[in-house]
Order: C-alpha cells, then structure tokens, then sequence
C-alpha cells in the first residue's frame, strides 16, 4: 500500500513538471493526471488551451474553470456549455482578453451589460456581440470613442451613419477603411482621420488623395503617407521638404 503511494506521488510529480515545462503534455498524460486539478491548472497556466485535455468533471467543475480562465482566458473554449453561459466565469476569462467573449453563450452575447463592459477593456470584442446589439448605435458610439477600428464589426447601417464614422476616425484614423464609400470622400471625416493615422490616406478616395490639405495633413503625422498620394503631389516640392524636416529614419521617401 505503502510502496502505491509512493508511485502515485512519483507520476505525479513527474508530470507536475512535464506540464509546467510544455502545458500540452496534459495531452499525452493518463486520465488520473487529466483529473488532478493541480496537474491541470499548472498545464493551463503554460499554455491556455491545454485546458481541452481536463477531464470532464474538471471542465465541468465551476471552480476549477474559474480557476483556469484566471490564468489563461484561452481556457474558457474547454469549460463544460453551462459555465460558459455563468457570467462570473465569463467576465474573469474576458478581464483577462476580450477576445475569449467569442466563447460565452448567445444569451450572454445578448447581454447589453456585459458587452459594455468587455467592450471597454477590449473594443474589439464587439465583433462577438449578437446582431441586436452591434446594431445599437448608443452602444456603438461608446465602442468608438474607445477603439475606432471596432467600426468594423458593427452593422452596416451604422457604418453608413456619418456621426459614428466621425467618433470612429478620431478615435483611430485606420477605422476609415471600414466606412462606406461616401465617407472617404468626405472631406471632414478624411481630415479627422489624418490626424490619428496619416497612412489612412491610402482609403481616401482619389480626389481627396490629390488634395493638397489632405495630404498635408496626412504627411505631417507620418511622412511616408506620400506615398499615398497622387502623383502630382508626391512630387510637389512643399511636400517633398516637409517629409525631409522628419528624422532620416522616417523618411523612405526621397
């Protein structure tokens, strides 16, 4: 009995360190170790997703998964249907990345609280929102405000919608690649953009590319952004002395 005890605690010590090397050898371990929740939480915190070989019980068991999510938000994908549908559990793993929201329940994905919330610690989670939701504007101009470039996950109509466009280009100027057509051809919401991102110029329309505010504006927050530009303004001389006043580690552009 004595001597069992002795090769149950040497296996698993070995395979305490084997996990805390590599955290997918919890793949190769036998199910006594995918069992352990020690074992399991020690592989989960190398790497995430090694969480898919806990046993069942484990990814069913609401501490243990609240356990792992702490430690790697990647673990929630492996948590049992019900604990991806508790918000407690959800939340922790999203504290950790918004982007582990992509595994939360539809009805949590409906849940204009949490999405707020997840939202402004990682914008990019409005992509995981239900359909209602990213067509919320009041919802959506907060997203903006914080993360422009989310522009692109909500719905159409809304990119279409010249206020949200405007809050989104201030806020990243990259976000005018996901603006309809008209946008681009604005003049205010291209020069809002520039301001944050002057290689935005690249989805400018043609016009605005050969317009000399526009490029100006675009050039002097970054000097390679001429290379956007028509060609009669890449060559115009005021442009061309301007992206020399920057730093020679800037400038490709002679």
């Amino acid at each position: 009995m004595a001597g069992e005890n002795v090769d149950a605690a040497a296996e698993r010590a070995k395979w305490l360190a084997l996990v805390a090397s590599d955290g997918w050898e919890l793949k190769n371990a036998p199910s006594a170790i995918q069992a352990d929740c020690e074992v399991v939480l020690a592989a989960v915190s190398q790497e995430g997703a090694a969480f898919e070989f806990a046993s069942e019980d484990l990814r069913g068991n609401r501490e243990a998964v609240l356990s792992a999510v702490e430690l790697s938000a990647d673990a929630l994908e492996f948590a049992a249907p019900w604990l991806r549908a508790d918000i407690e559990v959800v939340m922790a793993a999203c504290e950790q990345n918004g982007s582990a929201l992509r595994y939360a329940s539809a009805e949590l994905l409906a849940d204009r609280e949490v999405i707020l919330t997840v939202t402004y610690w990682y914008g990019f989670a409005l992509a995981y929102a239900s359909e209602e939701l990213r067509a919320d504007r009041d919802l959506v101009l907060l997203v903006m405000a914080e993360e422009g470039e989310a522009l692109e996950y909500a719905a159409e109509h809304l990119r279409h919608d010249r206020e949200v466009v405007l809050l989104a280009v201030q806020s990243c100027g990259e976000a005018l690649q996901h603006s309809s057509p008209e946008f681009q051809a604005d003049r205010e919401v291209v020069l809002a953009a520039m301001a944050t991102s002057g290689a935005a110029l690249r989805h400018a329309s043609e016009d605005l590319r050969a317009d000399r505010e526009v490029v100006m504006a675009a050039v002097r927050e970054d000097p390679q952004a001429l290379e956007y530009a028509s060609l009669e303004l890449q060559r115009d001389p005021e442009m061309l002395a301007l992206v020399r006043t920057w730093p020679i580690d800037w400038c490709t552009i002679s």
